[in-house]
């Protein structure tokens, strides 16, 4: 995940550690964090979060047959289990790539996103995300 203040990703850390479904938590920081004692995660120094190089550095890195990938910086809140179900689809469907549509928080009011979906578009990205 995106980190540029470790202070700001603490409680999607504390979400990941509660999971048993993951093994590692890697932050991809262009600045190297100083690391607390005790701590069950790893950084990876980048220079662009959207480059090759740092695909495969994460890639290179990965210690598990499934990455989970958060491209932004922003906050984030699993539901229960989520990350288990989406671990189960990819699986089950021996899926190179799997994903997970989100809500937005706006001004306190959860908002599917995209805001405008039709039936047709859940479809077409259901049959995709399994390829």
């Amino acid at each position: 995940m995106p980190c540029s203040d470790f202070q700001a990703v603490v409680p999607i850390i504390a979400q990941l550690r509660a999971s048993k479904t993951i093994q590692n938590i890697c932050l991809l920081t262009s600045d190297p964090l100083q690391k607390k004692a005790h701590s069950d995660w790893q950084q990876l120094q980048v220079d662009n979060l959207s480059s090759s190089n740092t695909l495969m550095s994460i890639a290179e890195n990965a210690k598990a047959d499934y990455v989970l990938l958060q491209t932004k910086p922003t906050q984030l809140i699993l539901g229960e289990g989520a990350l288990d179900r989406l671990l189960r689809i990819a699986s089950d469907a021996d899926a190179a790539m799997a994903y997970a549509d989100h809500y937005d928080l706006i001004e306190g009011e959860r908002r599917e996103h995209p805001s405008s979906i039709t039936s047709s578009a859940v479809s077409a990205m259901t049959s995709i995300s399994a390829v």
